[in-house]
């Protein structure tokens, strides 16, 4: 079984997945803010 991680590599390659992905990446970042906070840890923001 492929891992997520092998289909995303596959998936970037098509424009409108990319596309679509990169138009997300301030959530990403954001939501990683919140994970990390909640951990105790230094935000991927304040780097």
């Amino acid at each position: 079984m492929a891992r997520i991680s092998e289909k995303h590599k596959k998936w970037l390659k098509e424009p409108k997945y990319r596309k679509a992905y990169e138009a997300l990446e301030e959530e990403f970042v954001l939501a990683s803010a919140v994970i990390d906070a909640r951990k105790g840890r230094k935000s991927a923001c304040e780097n």
